[in-house]
């Protein structure tokens, strides 16, 4: 009767301990880089600066108007993850046009409009090319060379302190997954 009493209270314990090591939230990587300072305007023409990044966490991606390719796809994934923290004030989405002499404001409105990316929380940023070159080299980590066809098609998850965390291939489903159960970490301790 005893190894039997044994035999059950060693299975419970193993149940408590696989249950504690499935439901134990894995915290997102460390940082990788501070961004560094840009000010440029948004599809409303209001400043977005880097201090707009802090207090916040914020999914980045880089994209232009004209791209027939991985850009429409990448807003659908962009769009998803709005969907999915549409009651969520705690976090942001920014696309940075890599394609200034093309993407003027209007452009831009229109591209937003045309593609249903109409979101409070989505900012789309314009500025001059060697501008955008710079951010993205010091303040990603990603190449400028090649703009607009070479850019990075990879979705940047940016913490309340305005540090980068992780790059994410959207069209990857592990990835994706990943990036949203990073994210919502970040939410869950701000």
């Amino acid at each position: 009767m005893q190894r039997g009493n044994l035999i059950v209270i060693f299975t419970c314990l193993l149940v408590i301990v696989a249950i504690l090591v499935i439901n134990k939230e894995t915290p997102p990587p460390e940082p990788i880089n501070m961004v560094s300072y840009f000010s440029y305007p948004d599809q409303n023409n209001n400043l977005f600066s880097t201090n707009n990044l802090n207090g916040k966490i914020t999914i980045a991606d880089f994209f232009f108007t004209k791209c027939v390719g991985i850009c429409p796809r990448m807003n659908e994934y962009m769009k998803k993850l709005n969907n999915h923290y549409k009651d969520t004030p705690n976090i942001q989405f920014l696309s940075i046009s890599v394609d200034p002499e093309n993407d003027t404001k209007s452009v831009i409105n229109d591209y937003i409009q045309n593609q249903e990316l109409e979101y409070k929380n989505w900012f789309f940023l314009q500025s001059e090319k060697e501008s955008i070159s710079k951010l993205l080299e010091k303040g990603f980590l990603l190449s400028g060379d090649g703009l607009p066809a070479q850019h990075s098609t990879k979705f940047i998850l940016i913490n309340s302190n305005a540090e980068i965390l992780g790059y994410y291939e959207p069209s990857n489903s592990n990835e994706f997954n990943q990036l949203i159960s990073d994210a919502t970490y970040l939410l869950n301790k701000l």
